[in-house]
């Protein structure tokens, strides 16, 4: 089966930006644990909280930027506990078990290396994974693979966010298929003219 994954752009002000990389993680929702790792790291994390803000603010979603696909990989790091817990309720059994199989039949996957940035979750129980780029970021292929997997055996949103400086549009977005129908995935990569969602 081939997935076609086509950037989502959000655009931000670059005040937002100097905000946060000075101290002011306001912009985090409110329903996220401040976390050490964000006051520690300054410069980092506003993409996965802009994107976790935007999608709460335009549609109800909550989430996790910790959560871990896999419960094998780093089962002790209690950032990890309130995502993974709220996954495994959510989600179908079944098909979370497929998922995570899928998953252990790669090396990367085992690791949980591609996993992507945003576990997103409404309460009725819809669901939906990020992947967050930003100026300068290219999506690995086993980002790419791993947002097929979740699509074809959880059934459910995945995708990939560009975040952009509104003052510096970007001419064109990229679309990837990622086809996991042979022993290895082919992925293709082809640029498309920008389409901006919103900020």
């Amino acid at each position: 089966m081939t997935h076609v994954f086509e950037e989502k752009l959000l655009s931000y002000e670059a005040d937002q930006l100097m905000a946060w990389k000075t101290g002011d993680k306001s912009l985090m929702p409110a329903f996220i644990e401040k976390r050490a790792i964000v006051t520690n790291q300054p410069a980092y994390h506003f993409g996965e909280a802009f994107v976790l803000d935007h999608y709460h603010r335009t549609e109800g979603w909550l989430g996790f930027p910790d959560y871990m696909l896999m419960p094998e990989v780093e089962p002790n790091i209690a950032r990890h506990y309130r995502g993974r817990m709220t996954l495994e309720q959510l989600a179908p059994a079944p098909m979370l078990r497929e998922l995570r199989d899928a998953r252990r039949a790669l090396p990367d996957g085992r690791k949980g290396y591609g996993e992507p940035d945003l576990f997103l979750f409404k309460p009725s129980g819809e669901l939906m994974f990020l992947e967050v780029k930003k100026e300068g970021d290219t999506v690995k292929d086993n980002q790419l693979v791993c947002l097929a997997q979740i699509r074809q055996h959880l059934c459910c949103p995945a995708d990939v966010v560009f975040l952009q400086e509104r003052r510096r549009p970007r001419r064109f977005t990229m679309r990837y298929q990622v086809d996991l129908s042979g022993t290895t995935a082919e992925i293709r990569r082809e640029r498309v003219i920008a389409h901006v969602e919103g900020g």
